[in-house]
């Protein structure tokens, strides 16, 4: 049977045409799926940093005057407070307990430290509701029971590898969210917190102490998951004391102008 050589023309224009589409079609789909399934958890998930040493946050997303607050916004600003809690007595306690002049100074500069930095976190928490637990957690206040049973060069060494790595975790933590964040108040008070912890950081090196392989860092208190997106329980059921010395307390001397 003879064709025509312009039918034939036109069959392979088709051929090659309908080759074309499939291929964009292969090529768009998975773009479009991908675009809609990232839409879809814009509208349920949160930001959630992956940082060691902290819970994974989760919850909706919620609408402040300074911009979307996310489940990883309020659990930052929560852990920031804990921070506080239970670091500042470490450094008071380190600046009587240090047999170094170096851990004392340490110590202090955990004191000034996490006195702004609780002014700093108390006005941010106010401004984007978000509830502030009011003490320490239960593994944070395990390592300031440990830090009260140790004595000499054990304890200089036991405050500065414990110290440094809360505070490293901390200074993640908070580098993410103000890379992520875009809530305005969480994004100045994640600046704030690594100034002020990167300070904290270099101190404790200083101390000459810090052992960066890890073989004789004790590992930073591990935070408790909140228990919901905007609020924290302000204590455990069955509280345990801290040690007399080591009581959380802010001077009027000491309180953020």
């Amino acid at each position: 049977m003879h064709i025509h050589p312009s039918l034939r023309s036109t069959a392979a224009s088709g051929l090659v045409a309908g080759a074309l589409v499939c291929t964009v079609a292969s090529l768009v789909y998975p773009v479009y799926k991908f675009t809609k399934t990232q839409d879809a958890a814009a509208g349920t998930s949160a930001q959630a940093p992956v940082v060691p040493g902290f819970p994974t946050p989760s919850g909706p997303t919620e609408t402040t005057t300074s911009g979307p607050l996310t489940a990883a916004d309020r659990e930052f600003v929560v852990q920031v407070r804990l921070s506080d809690l239970w670091e500042l007595p470490a450094g008071q306690q380190a600046q009587a307990q240090g047999t170094t002049a170096a851990v004392r100074s340490a110590g202090g500069d955990l004191v000034t430290g996490h006195t702004r930095l609780d002014g700093d976190v108390q006005s941010a928490a106010v401004a984007v509701g978000v509830d502030l637990p009011t003490q320490p957690d239960a593994g944070q206040r395990a390592s300031l029971t440990r830090l009260s049973g140790a004595q000499g060069t054990a304890y200089d060494r036991l405050f500065a590898n414990t110290l440094h790595g809360s505070d490293d975790a901390l200074f993640q933590f908070a580098a993410q969210i103000r890379a992520d964040t875009q809530n305005s108040v969480v994004r100045r008070l994640a600046t704030q917190t690594n100034g002020i912890v990167l300070q904290q950081i270099a101190a404790l090196e200083r101390t000459g102490l810090v052992d960066f392989t890890g073989g004789g860092t004790t590992a930073p208190p591990a935070p408790t998951p909140t228990t919901s997106a905007s609020s924290v329980s302000p204590a455990p059921s069955s509280p345990v004391p801290a040690p007399p010395t080591i009581t959380y307390t802010i001077s009027a001397s000491e309180a953020p102008r």
